[in-house]
């Protein structure tokens, strides 16, 4: 047992995508000795792997309803951190952990001396002295742990801050349900059936646009889908009728999403050079599910090429092309290697 061990992990923000995230930590911190207790937004912990009599407090979920816009979101965070802080007790724990957190409503909260877990908080404020600025303020004030090297290499030498690399872990690998019939798009079943493979684009916040939309104009890269009878699929709101091409226009259920993404014979990840001190969750769903990826040639990327046998990185239209024919006559099955390094380990972490 660790002679600290008492731990108090908030997660102050509703985010469904941060599921995943918030049960492969607490798993860590609780296989590392650990004794956590919670503060969640009310019912988030239905969701969560964990024993519910820990919840210590509960934020109202008013507070998350809706979208209130950037002004009026900010202040709806800095009530939420107000609650806990005037609500709970820090000095009862030997640690406290922040598993998300907004950079301007979290500055003006006053919080300090606690563990901050950062997910596109840098990648947000490198570009702006207004959200740096207060992101500074509480890395001064806070200790900050992030998922990735380069984010670490930035930071380092941006200020003398109190730094720690955690790797984000792998999600749990997904289940097909070949009987999904509702709350998906009613054609693409049968459209799948049509084509000898399929190569899906799951992001459309964070792709690169311009290199999409000049894909699928590309009358070379059109030309090989035909060819080849593959299926492109991308997630946009504005449909096309370019042939060997499908637009999902809308939200895709989880349910949804793990179907076309099983589905799918390579997963494209098609991001910009603007994409930086962040991790990509769609690469992290491809290795913990031993999928075939195809990556932008990006530094942040780039700094996965460890974790392959093979290489996935393509510059351009052309590399695109060779690079997707040589996935989908790939003929060996063990894609990925190393990933006990992309495990979180607290073991020692606060000693």
């Amino acid at each position: 047992m660790n002679k600290h061990n008492k731990i108090l992990y908030i997660d102050p923000l509703l985010q469904k995508g941060h599921v995943n995230f918030n049960n492969i930590y607490i798993k860590s911190l609780i296989k590392a000795g650990y004794n956590l207790e919670f503060v969640f937004v009310k019912d988030y912990e239905e969701q969560l792997d964990i024993d519910k009599s820990k919840v210590i407090y509960s934020l109202p979920n008013t507070l998350f309803k809706r979208n209130y816009g950037k002004l009026f979101n900010r202040l709806a965070y800095l009530i939420g951190l107000f609650f806990i802080r005037f609500s709970v007790n820090f000095k009862k724990y030997d640690f406290v952990i922040f598993s998300s957190f907004e950079e301007i409503s979290f500055a003006l909260s006053g919080i300090k001396k606690s563990y901050l877990i950062n997910h596109i908080n840098v990648s947000n404020s490198y570009e702006s002295r207004i959200k740096f600025f207060f992101l500074d303020r509480i890395l001064m004030a806070n200790s900050l742990i992030v998922l990735d090297d380069k984010t670490k290499e930035y930071l380092s030498a941006r200020g003398d801050y109190d730094l720690f690399m955690v790797p984000h872990g792998l999600p749990n690998s997904k289940v097909l349900n070949e009987e999904l019939k509702e709350d998906f798009h009613s054609n693409i079943l049968d459209e799948l059936k049509k084509y000898r493979k399929v190569i899906f684009s799951p992001s459309e916040s964070s792709s690169d646009k311009i290199f999409i939309n000049n894909l699928i104009e590309s009358n070379e890269f059109l030309k090989y889908l035909e060819d080849e009878k593959i299926l492109f699929i991308y997630k946009n709101d504005i449909q096309n009728d370019k042939p060997n091409v499908m637009a999902i226009k809308g939200y895709l259920s989880q349910e949804a999403y793990d179907y076309l993404f099983l589905k799918s014979d390579v997963i494209l990840i098609a991001y910009p050079e603007r994409f930086k001190y962040r991790v990509s969750g769609v690469l992290l769903e491809c290795i913990a599910n031993n999928k075939l990826c195809a990556i932008s040639r990006i530094e942040m990327l780039e700094s996965f090429n460890n974790f392959f046998n093979y290489d996935p990185f393509f510059s351009s239209i052309e590399e695109l092309i060779r690079l997707i024919n040589s996935l989908v006559n790939y003929k060996d099955d063990n894609y990925f290697k190393n990933l006990n390094l992309l495990e979180p380990d607290f073991h020692d972490f606060f000693n």
